[in-house]
């Protein structure tokens, strides 16, 4: 379960007439091959007359003058389930598609798998996009261009946009859960409080039945467990604080492991967080389950899961 532009300033040239070099900048590319004499008489011009400066320093000719907007994000498949592949209109043979793969707006979306669904998401200027379908009968085969429609909810969606997608293109496979062997056992992603040496994890442990059970932590990208499994009697509506003396604000899995540590069937990713970084964090957290709910009824169960990993992932970002 990982994401940089022109600031627009114009180098400093450490001489006296860094104003004259501005305006330059700002000229149309014709007045850059004028004689040096005339480029001369123009510099002399512009320093006994600020105003024109003035003027030259908006025009809208200028590239560096001119304001970045936002990012366009090509459209990039977050939420998959069943086999789908991608094909161009010239192309001979179609392309698998999985979690994090790119596709383009000339592609056919044809999917394989009875009940499967894909949802694709892009965004373009200040507005998201999103493209789903459900294969109900087989052949299935979708223009990409004719079913892409904007979405609303666009503090998401922004987000989904320009923190989340750049960080799993081409590296979806990080964000896939392993399948649980035992439905209603099921640990969740989400922001934690750690403070006092403790985490309480019972936001992560709301899927889980009522009982005892050891956990253990370990940080997201290495092999190495924070500390021993601690065992735990959860109660679903109590907190449920583990020890985390070793532990520093960071992403996490969160792992249900037998009495001597051995993984024993599912796993979460969860964002340690102290106060008063927690609220804000816990709750962007928050909107992004709530704007992914409904895919469990679209698609499955778990189709959230890896978007909502690289989402707690970008907000890692925010501890740094």
């Amino acid at each position: 379960m990982d994401v940089r532009r022109s600031s627009g300033e114009l180098p400093h040239s450490g001489g006296p007439h860094r104003e004259n070099q501005v305006a330059l900048a700002c000229q149309p590319a014709r007045s850059l091959v004028r004689p040096l004499a005339r480029v001369a008489r123009y510099n002399q011009s512009t320093v006994r007359h600020p105003g024109v400066l003035f003027l030259l320093l908006a025009c809208p000719v200028c590239v560096p003058c001119q304001q970045i907007g936002p990012r366009d994000v090509p459209p990039t498949v977050v939420g998959i389930v069943g086999d789908w592949s991608g094909q161009t209109k010239f192309a001979k043979t179609a392309l698998p598609l999985g979690f994090g793969s790119e596709v383009s707006s000339d592609y056919t979306i044809i999917g394989s798998t009875r009940g499967g669904s894909i949802l694709i998401t892009s965004r373009s200027g200040n507005r998201s996009y999103r493209f789903f379908q459900r294969c109900e009968k087989l052949p299935c085969k979708y223009l990409f261009k004719d079913e892409n429609k904007p979405v609303e909810d666009p503090s998401f969606w922004a987000r989904l946009g320009e923190a989340v997608m750049p960080l799993i293109r081409g590296h979806g496979e990080v964000y896939i859960a392993a399948v649980s062997r035992d439905w209603g056992q099921e640990l969740r992603e989400a922001v934690v409080r750690l403070e006092g040496g403790e985490a309480d994890i019972s936001l992560a442990l709301s899927g889980l039945d009522a009982g005892s059970y050891y956990l253990r932590l370990q940080p997201v990208g290495s092999p190495v467990p924070v500390g021993d499994a601690a065992p735990l009697t959860w109660t679903p509506g109590s907190p449920a604080k583990v020890p985390a003396a070793g532990a520093a604000p960071g992403l996490y899995k969160l792992v249900l492991t037998n009495a001597v540590g051995e993984p024993s069937g599912t796993e979460s990713w969860i964002l340690l967080a102290a106060p008063p970084l927690y609220a804000r964090l816990s709750g962007e957290f928050e909107q992004a389950v709530q704007a992914t709910a409904g895919w469990a009824r679209e698609m499955d169960p778990d189709a959230a899961r890896p978007i909502l990993r690289a989402y707690l992932r970008s907000l890692a970002a925010d501890l740094r």
